[in-house]
């Protein structure tokens, strides 16, 4: 009938009786079809519309409004007030929506009397770069699968509840490009998934799954709770391999909670650009924040809530990404499954291009430090941030709280590449961790540590004398001058400065300006080592400087020796 000039077909006009008895499929597909290219609006009474098939909205039925009488609250069994769709059927889709533009489904309920081994709640699929799908107040239980966005674009998905889904699904809400061109804008809002209710952590099926080429995903406050997964971004969104631009991308997080899966809270396989703000990822049977070997984007981390996981708070699996930002998280109590294995922040070694800044990585769950201590052999979770291997560069950890952890601070190796000139790794003004910093560069205002530098001459007859390059800094403070056997040890700006003091004696001083930086000598046996009082400015005056200490070494000792030289200094210059 036409009310105000607008279409209204009441599924009870075209037979259906909502009965929980009859077959009402054939009678609310006549309604459907009825509203033609025109469009209106199909109504379901209050009422349980037993249904056999799937029920379809096709590209020749357009601008179609599907309602129930439901406000937003669960539906079970033959609770009156609402309308509730129930699939009869093991296997179809409850609704279709196929190459159709401008639907509207919501108010509803979506179950099963049967025991669902395929089909799912909605499914929207497009492959004509068809748009404009609305799914809004419809509460979903005992399906295979929830709801699933396929190739259609500028879709909403909002104020959803999707729970109990039989033991052998697979997702309760899924967003992928298909055969289409791409999936783009797509917004999530207030969707609330509990894959278990009052039973163990589901087996397989992902709270929110993306796939393929989809863009501009945005989850605003949605809740993943009792699933395999809480949200997984697909390996496949990496693209083709051919075609760098159709990797999917520009996906935002919001306020969400992925608590109590039995994997992951949040598993990124894929994609880039991805923003994660104030997520809820605790409580989970592995890892709150999880990536792999697959994510090759970019990714922020804000304010990330992760405690009390399995294994890591947050776990940087792969290194193929491009940057990974993690700003003021909080991860703490991790490690439940096996005491001190596990950490706040891990990173795979051979590392690169990650910045955590602010923040606490320890104490107990609550956020509760026990006075600042540094270790504390009651708390579970092993390190507050580990970096495992030593060879990670561009490594960034500023004004984190890391006190409280069962085994230590910061896990960091001070050697190899970790500590190598332009490793551009700044590890600073973190509690409970002394600062490293090893960047190179210019500018900065940071401090490097003290290192050592050796290199050691051929074998040298008793007071033959040999040239020994030792590489290290451009510029240098010298500290400490150690040698291994007797020997006079001068130490050079440059090749031409050394060359023209070879004929100096023992006991003469060198001309100022020389070139001549310092000189020890020992005729004692053994090992010996000079400390540099005051301390030493040292510095190479080749053309293009490089980071040679030219040396030149007499060995006193009354026998022939291969002389190794060490000098302890800390870079001045990058």
């Amino acid at each position: 009938k036409w009310i105000n000039g607008y279409y209204v077909a009441n599924v009870k006009d075209f037979g259906a009786l909502g009965d929980n008895s009859n077959d009402d499929k054939t009678a609310i597909q006549n309604a459907i079809n009825s509203l033609g290219t025109t469009g209106g609006t199909v109504y379901l009474p209050p009422g349980i519309y037993k249904v056999s098939a799937a029920l379809q909205v096709n590209s020749t039925v357009k601008n179609v409004r599907i309602i129930g009488a439901n406000g937003r609250f669960p539906l079970t069994g033959d609770n009156g007030g609402g309308t509730i769709i129930r699939s009869t059927s093991t296997t179809n889709n409850v609704f279709e929506i196929n190459n159709s533009i401008s639907v509207f489904i919501g108010h509803l309920g979506i179950d099963s009397s049967a025991t669902k081994t395929g089909g799912v709640g909605i499914l929207a699929t497009s492959n004509a770069d068809k748009q404009g799908v609305t799914i809004e107040q419809v509460y979903i239980r005992q399906m295979y699968q929830g709801i699933g966005i396929v190739g259609y674009s500028n879709v909403e998905v909002r104020d959803i509840e999707i729970r109990d889904i039989v033991a052998s699904g697979t997702y309760a809400v899924m967003c992928d490009q298909g055969t289409d061109t791409r999936q783009d804008q797509i917004r999530l809002e207030n969707i609330i998934v509990d894959c278990v209710i009052g039973g163990s952590r589901h087996n397989s099926c992902v709270g929110f799954l993306v796939k393929k080429y989809s863009n501009t995903i945005w989850f605003k406050d949605c809740v993943a709770l009792r699933c395999k997964t809480g949200l997984k971004f697909d390996s496949s969104m990496n693209g083709s391999g051919t075609d760098s631009n159709d990797h999917g991308a520009f996906h935002r997080i919001t306020n969400c909670d992925f608590d109590q899966n039995k994997e992951n809270g949040i598993e990124i396989s894929g994609g880039n650009t991805i923003w994660i703000d104030n997520p809820y990822a605790s409580s989970n049977g592995e890892h709150g924040i999880a990536t792999d070997s697959n994510f090759d984007g970019v990714l922020w981390i804000r304010s990330p809530d992760c405690r009390g996981n399995g294994k890591h708070g947050i776990n940087i699996g792969g290194i193929n990404h491009n940057k990974i930002h993690i700003s003021t998280p909080h991860c703490a109590h991790n490690s439940q499954t096996s005491s001190g294995n596990f950490h706040g922040i891990n990173a795979d070694g051979n590392n690169h291009d990650i910045q955590i800044i602010g923040g606490q990585c320890g104490g107990d769950m609550y956020g509760n430090t026990a006075g600042q201590t540094p270790n504390n052999n009651s708390m579970t979770q092993g390190y507050g941030i580990l970096f495992n291997g030593n060879n990670n560069k561009r490594i960034l950890i500023n004004s984190v709280d890391v006190t409280n952890n069962k085994l230590g601070n910061i896990g960091w190796q001070n050697s190899g590449v970790n500590a190598a000139p332009n490793s551009y790794n700044y590890i600073e003004n973190n509690s409970g961790y002394h600062s490293s910093s090893f960047g190179g560069g210019s500018g900065g205002g940071t401090l490097a540590s003290r290192d050592t530098k050796s290199a050691t001459t051929a074998s040298l007859n008793a007071s033959a004398s040999g040239d020994l390059s030792i590489t290290a800094f451009k510029a240098y403070n010298l500290l400490k001058i150690a040698i291994n056997h007797p020997a006079w040890v001068r130490l050079y700006t440059d090749s031409t400065s050394r060359s023209n003091d070879a004929s100096r004696a023992e006991g003469t001083d060198p001309t100022p300006g020389s070139g001549v930086i310092a000189e020890v000598l020992t005729t004692t046996a053994g090992a010996s080592t000079f400390s540099m009082s005051p301390g030493v400015i040292g510095w190479n005056n080749d053309g293009t400087p490089s980071t040679t200490v030219y040396a030149k070494v007499t060995n006193k000792d009354s026998s022939a020796r291969a002389i190794t030289v060490t000098l302890t200094l800390i870079q001045a210059e990058a």
